[in-house]
């Protein structure tokens, strides 16, 4: 004769409480209702020899299944959880920057001190006014030579002394210029990658929030359960 279970017996109850006792020490969340089906009373086969019934070993495959399921489940997650956490702390204030990053940076404070006061640019501009001052001198000088004036090279000096002076007048105005403009582009570039990783670590810390509340792990289904119960 066939074996009776009631679904609304004490022992199916039971049943119902290892299977909660089994999600929980699995940690395998899940917000479906552990509510038992609605059934009356479901006969299943008992097996000949007095071993496990085909519908527990049906069961215990299900039960397995899940199992896996889960934990398979669980791998991918705490996966996705490493890559939100290298991205968050990849986007920290005070992180490392990429090489390229720092290379436009460096580049940037390069400029500003080839504009600085004694930099190069100074240097160099001076320098070549100089060895072009030197040179038309020389010419204007064996001119005035040639045309027997010769005398009238002190003013000839201060002339020159004169040019000189604001010669130095316009250059300090342009180096200031640069130094400013170079400044002013560092100082841009530094507050769009301030801007960039601030958008980047919100996203970030969104996208991680969001992963966590899609989890959805494979939680025992009963009615399929009571099918296979009524299989055995």
């Amino acid at each position: 004769m066939p074996r009776v279970i009631d679904t609304e017996s004490p022992a199916y109850g039971d049943y119902l409480r290892n299977a909660e006792l089994y999600r929980q020490s699995a940690n395998l969340p899940y917000t479906r209702s552990l509510s038992p089906p609605k059934a009356p009373k479901i006969e299943i086969g008992v097996s000949r020899g007095g071993g496990p019934s085909r519908a527990d070993k049906l069961i215990a495959e299900y039960k397995a299944a899940v199992e896996k399921a889960n934990l398979a489940n669980i791998k991918r997650y705490e996966q996705g959880l490493g890559i939100y956490a290298n991205l968050i702390g990849r986007y920290q204030p005070g992180a490392p920057i990429s090489g390229t990053e720092q290379s436009a940076r460096d580049l940037l404070r390069q400029n500003i001190s080839t504009f600085e006061p004694g930099g190069t640019f100074g240097q160099t501009a001076r320098s070549q006014y100089d060895v072009g001052a030197t040179q038309s001198r020389a010419a204007a000088f064996q001119n005035l030579v040639s045309s027997g004036m010769s005398n009238v090279t002190g003013s000839f000096d201060r002339q020159a002394s004169i040019d000189r002076g604001r010669f130095g007048l316009n250059l300090e105005e342009r180096r200031a210029g640069l130094e400013t403009g170079a400044r002013g582009e560092l100082s841009r570039s530094l507050t769009q990658a301030e801007s960039a990783r601030r958008l980047a670590l919100e996203r970030s810390t969104t996208g991680k929030i969001g992963f966590i509340e899609r989890r959805e792990d494979v939680a025992p289904d009963f009615n399929l359960m009571a099918n296979l119960l009524q299989q055995g």
